[in-house]
């Protein structure tokens, strides 16, 4: 048992020393370019050592009309991304995290083409394309947050994050991968 003792000093590192929970709004560019909701958790450790899990969450709908034909395309992602990251103070109450690691997206495609006639009917849909599908990719990006409240039990944090994904593609469609810059309200334990 004494043996193990010398163990403990580097265990505690990784034990966990505090959450921070966060929600907000992300543009995400790319093939796709539209708003995500953007929720966040991060478990801190030592030495200013953090695991950072981003979820983003978007739906979007294109039409483009072109005689009596509109092209409908409609978009669903799911992105989870799991980073390991660094947080470091470069001044009181600012905080920038740098992080990488893996990331999944899950995506929903769905493509059509309605035909109308001359008063207006629906006639025809063709060119039908559905897809489902799941990647494994990468991301990597940071963050810089204000504590605007910062106690030792609780704070309460503003922040601006940029972070980057690449799934590859499918079919010649590149799912879910971009950039994604936004803001977000962060909570602290």
């Amino acid at each position: 048992m004494k043996r193990m003792l010398w163990l403990l000093p580097f265990l505690s590192t990784f034990a966990v020393q505090g959450a921070e929970y966060s929600i907000g709004l992300s543009g995400m560019g790319g093939e796709i370019d539209t708003m995500a909701v953007t929720f966040g958790a991060r478990a801190s450790f030592d030495y200013g050592i953090n695991f950072d899990t981003v979820v983003n969450v978007t739906n979007r709908t294109d039409k483009i009309r072109t005689g009596m034909v509109d092209e409908i395309t409609d978009y669903g992602h799911l992105n989870i991304m799991l980073m390991p990251s660094y947080r470091f103070e470069p001044f009181e109450r600012v905080d920038f995290i740098v992080r990488a690691g893996a990331a999944f997206s899950f995506n929903k495609y769905d493509y059509r083409e309605n035909v109308y006639n001359s008063s207006g009917s629906l006639v025809d849909v063709r060119n039908k394309r559905q897809e489902n599908n799941a990647r494994l990719g990468f991301a990597y990006g940071a963050a810089l947050q204000y504590h605007i409240y910062k106690e030792e039990d609780l704070n309460v944090s503003l922040g601006l994050s940029y972070d980057v994904t690449d799934f590859g593609e499918v079919d010649d469609i590149d799912f879910g991968s971009g950039s994604l810059i936004g803001g977000y309200v962060s909570v602290g334990f």
